[in-house]
């Protein structure tokens, strides 16, 4: 959990802020907003602080997680948040037509291919005509580190044996490629595209705070990769002992890049 907060409040700054790709209109307007796959709800608490106006809800496969999010929206007396556990890659228990706004950040790591097209179905059934779908999703990043390129390898060779990578031949992720058509043959009309791009070579001003993420990341994830069959637990330890090294050579280079595309519901799409 402190991970996952950590790692939003980056990406958050890394964006620009909350909402920074949504027009004035937008923004004024938000009245419901659901966020999907909330884990602890960084995003959703600090929605909730800078939008008092408006209801934002939360959802997580995670009890625990949810628990704690509650927890702390209640200490920060945020009454304008909500907490609820759910399975996004089942149908959201949520009436037709009603939210502002759904939001959804980094749904790759878990979602696996086959259900992007109904569960973005379903996010436009509870999203109201003339509401906004918003999806910032990753692809993995490019360094001059061998042991850097070896770990994203395996990692999306593991998302591959596992169904959860659009992949064609495990050098790319694939999601980016693939997002804007999902969405389009789920309705969503007028999509608008915004790319990033985190430079975190040694040096910059993101660099600790990335190389810190990344190992995080590459941890947490040991037993889905080692299980996927991909590669040993030996010879994981000694890729992520490499990185942890080579991460933090004063010639390090690297590059990250995610993105967020958002469109709209039409106004005449009540379901």
């Amino acid at each position: 959990m402190s991970r996952l907060l950590y790692q939003d409040r980056l990406l958050t700054t890394q964006m620009g802020g909350l909402l920074a790709d949504q027009d004035d209109v937008t923004l004024t307007a938000l009245r419901h907003v659901l966020d999907i796959a909330c884990g602890p709800g960084g995003w959703v608490l600090d929605m909730a602080s800078t939008y008092p106006q408006a209801q934002i809800s939360g959802v997580d496969i995670s009890e625990l997680m949810v628990g704690y999010a509650h927890t702390q929206g209640v200490e920060l007396g945020c009454a304008n948040a909500d907490f609820r556990v759910m399975d996004a890659t089942r149908p959201l228990d949520f009436p037709s037509d009603h939210f502002d706004l759904v939001n959804a950040r980094f749904l790759s790591t878990f979602m696996p291919t086959r259900r992007w097209p109904p569960f973005l179905s379903e996010c436009m059934r509870v999203l109201r005509p003339g509401g906004t779908m918003r999806v910032t999703d990753l692809e993995f990043g490019m360094s001059n580190s061998p042991a850097h390129e070896r770990m994203c390898g395996i990692c999306i060779q593991a998302m591959m044996a596992g169904g959860i990578s659009f992949s064609v031949d495990g050098r790319h992720l694939g999601m980016l490629t693939m997002l804007g058509r999902l969405m389009e043959d789920a309705g969503v009309q007028r999509i608008q595209r915004k790319p990033y791009m985190v430079d975190y070579s040694t040096g910059s001003a993101v660099h600790h705070a990335w190389y810190r993420d990344l190992l995080q990341v590459w941890k947490l994830g040991r037993p889905f990769v080692v299980g996927s069959g991909v590669v040993t637990a030996a010879e994981f330890d000694q890729v992520y002992h490499q990185c942890s090294r080579e991460m933090v050579a004063e010639n390090f280079c690297a590059i990250w890049f995610f993105a967020t595309m958002f469109g709209t519901k039409s106004p005449g799409e009540g379901q």
